[in-house]
């Protein structure tokens, strides 16, 4: 189960058609401040303002759909930690 599905009014997965990549939107907080504690949990994502994604009120994280289930999984649980989830 992935955790940020179980909160819906914090976190929103954006639609998608393809990729390689995933943008999730976090309400409440800011793209820079959450990608640097992300970064100080030791989790890499690119804050969505890199890709014009800006928002009052909610950040955007441009996520890889690329690492092993493992890390993935631990990244997603540092996602739902650092936006107070």
């Amino acid at each position: 189960e992935i955790p940020i599905y179980d909160q819906p009014q914090i976190f929103e997965v954006l639609p998608a058609e393809a990729g390689w990549q995933a943008i999730v939107r976090v309400a409440g907080r800011d793209d820079d401040s959450l990608a640097a504690a992300l970064l100080d949990a030791g989790v890499l994502a690119q804050p969505g303002s890199l890709f014009d994604l800006e928002e009052r009120g909610a950040a955007h994280l441009v996520v890889s759909l690329l690492p092993e289930p493992v890390h993935f999984d631990a990244g997603l649980a540092a996602i739902v930690r650092s936006a107070g989830g």
